[in-house]
């Protein structure tokens, strides 16, 4: 979510910067929140809660610019 509001690029120090990570992590904080569970007995959707199509659409519901085209390349994560 940080990555493609361009949030960093603030300055370090600077209000909107820190308030606006506090009001991500929250978001963030709500999906964990929402589906923490043992994937033994319940189906986490993790290919969805990781898709920049879902985060952009989450960080621009809760009035964040996503600043970044998540229609590009992919970055590839390999689960073990």
């Amino acid at each position: 979510m940080v990555e493609i509001t361009e949030l960093n690029k603030l300055p370090f120090n600077d209000v909107r910067r820190i308030n606006d990570h506090v009001r991500l992590s929250a978001l963030a904080y709500a999906d964990r929140n929402k589906y923490i569970a043992d994937p033994k007995f319940v189906n986490v959707p993790i290919e969805m809660l990781l898709s920049e199509k879902y985060i952009a659409n989450k960080v621009a519901e809760y009035g964040f610019e996503v600043k970044v085209d998540v229609t590009g390349d992919t970055t590839f994560f390999r689960r073990f």
